[in-house]
């Protein structure tokens, strides 16, 4: 689950350069990843 989260988010960032992630943005998928985490 975190790896797909991962790859997309790199994807995302990779693809779409102009979409910049907002320091909200980036804290919210860091909470998602370390509730995958935790959750494992």
């Amino acid at each position: 689950m975190m790896s797909e989260a991962l790859v997309a988010t790199v994807s995302a960032t990779l693809l779409l350069p102009e979409e910049t992630m907002t320091l909200m943005q980036w804290t919210g998928g860091a909470i998602v990843l370390l509730a995958c985490l935790l959750g494992s």
